[in-house]
């Protein structure tokens, strides 16, 4: 049952229009300069494997760090959000709101809210 959902899902969100063109145009632009000849002379050329491989293999390598390390800020942020929104949420349901100096509590009032949503988006925006 697994796999037939996972290959529903695959089906359904990978393989669309676009990357069915982008096979299409990648298979033929590969036989053209295979097969297409001009003045009995080949448009295809040997090339080192080793310049293709650096080519592709390196950017493709740094995206992948670049893109695990967005992932990692975005993870911190979200904790942060929640950590705000935790402590939020036992602050109002103690009811008893914050203590003041002299040691009476005083409700949470709509200025210590948007205190608190200005710290947590100072926060966040900073990620």
């Amino acid at each position: 049952m697994k796999l037939f959902s996972s290959v529903r899902i695959y089906f359904r969100y990978l393989v669309t229009a676009e990357a069915w063109i982008l096979c299409l145009v990648s298979v033929a632009s590969t036989l053209f300069f295979t097969m297409f000849e001009v003045k009995g002379r080949r448009l295809a050329v040997n090339v080192s494997w080793a310049f293709i491989s650096f080519a592709i293999i390196f950017p493709l390598t740094n995206s992948l760090n670049e893109t695990f390390r967005r992932r990692e800020r975005a993870l911190e942020c979200i904790a942060d959000v929640k950590a705000y929104l935790l402590s939020y949420y036992q602050a109002h349901r103690t009811g008893t709101g914050v203590r003041t100096a002299e040691g009476s509590s005083r409700e949470i009032t709509s200025r210590t809210c948007v205190l608190f949503w200005r710290r947590a988006w100072r926060t966040c925006g900073t990620c």
